[in-house]
C-alpha cells in the first residue's frame, strides 16, 4: 500500500509518522518553475476568459511576487477571478489588475484572509465581521473539528446574546470556502497556516488564555457533562 501525503513540513502529524513508519519518505516540493505557469494557469482557469485575462494581467509578474507559490498564487487568481465576475455582472469591461494589490508571502495572504474574514475597512470590523472573526479565533484553538451547535454555544456565551443555530450557519456560509467540512457538520479553519496567522500574529498570549477559560467555561455547563470534546479536552483548555 501506498499513500501520498502534502503538507507543511515538521508539524505533529509528520513527525508521528516519521517515528512509527519505517519506509516513510519525505520529500521538499520547490515553488512553480515558470516554465510550469502556463500549464497550471490552462488548468485553473479551465474554460475562463483566458485571453481577456492575459490582456489585463501580467501572469509573469504575478508569478514572480508570489515567488510562485501556489497557495499564494491560487488565492490572487481567485480574487482577479471575482473581479472580472463582478464586472461581467454589472456589464462593465474587464478592469485593469494591479498585481502589486496581491499578497507576496504566507502571512501577507492570511492577513488578507483574515480581514475579509472579519469585514475589516481601516482597521474596523462589521458586527457581522466581528463574529465572524470570534468563530475563526475558536477554531483556531479548538483541538478537534467543532459542530455548528458548539460554535453557537460557545459564541453565545462570548457575546452574553441570545443566538440561533440559524444565525450561526448564516455567519459560517460567506467564509465557507476558509472551512474544512467533516462529516456531521463540522468545522475547522482550511489550513492550519490560518490557525497558526491567528495565534501568532492576532490573539496574544493573554487573550489565548482568555478563549481556553471561556471554552472551560462552556465544557463545565452541565449540558455538556457527557460531550465527547469535555471528556477529551477539557483539561487541556483548563491548563493552557
Amino acid at each position: 500500500v501506498c499513500a501520498l501525503l502534502t503538507c507543511r513540513p515538521n508539524i505533529p502529524l509528520v513527525n508521528a509518522l516519521q517515528r512509527r513508519l519505517r519506509n516513510l519518505t519525505t520529500e521538499t516540493l520547490d515553488p512553480l518553475d515558470p516554465g510550469e505557469l502556463s500549464l497550471w494557469l490552462e488548468k485553473f482557469l479551465g474554460a475562463g476568459p483566458k485571453s481577456e485575462l492575459r490582456q489585463k494581467i501580467d501572469f509573469n509578474a504575478l508569478f514572480q511576487r508570489t515567488g510562485g507559490n501556489p497557495l499564494i498564487l491560487r488565492y490572487a487568481l481567485e480574487r482577479i477571478l471575482h473581479e472580472v465576475q463582478h464586472a461581467q455582472q454589472r456589464g462593465q469591461p474587464l478592469p485593469a489588475i494591479d498585481v502589486n494589490r496581491m499578497p507576496d508571502t504566507v502571512d501577507a495572504l492570511f492577513a488578507g484572509i483574515y480581514d475579509e474574514i472579519a469585514e475589516k475597512r481601516n482597521g474596523q470590523f462589521t458586527e457581522a465581521g466581528r463574529r465572524r472573526a470570534m468563530l475563526a479565533q475558536m477554531l483556531a484553538l479548538a483541538f478537534e473539528p467543532l459542530s455548528i451547535e458548539q460554535l453557537r454555544d460557545l459564541l453565545r456565551l462570548q457575546l452574553n446574546t441570545p443566538l440561533t443555530l440559524e444565525e450561526t450557519r448564516d455567519l459560517l456560509l460567506p467564509i465557507s470556502e476558509y472551512l474544512l467540512r467533516f462529516e456531521g457538520d463540522r468545522f475547522l479553519l482550511y489550513h492550519q497556516g490560518l490557525a497558526d496567522y491567528l495565534l501568532n500574529r492576532v490573539l496574544a498570549q493573554d487573550e489565548q488564555a482568555q478563549w481556553h477559560r471561556q471554552f472551560a467555561e462552556w465544557l463545565m455547563q452541565p449540558r455538556q457533562a457527557q460531550s465527547p470534546y469535555r471528556l477529551r479536552y477539557l483539561p487541556r483548555h483548563l491548563l493552557a
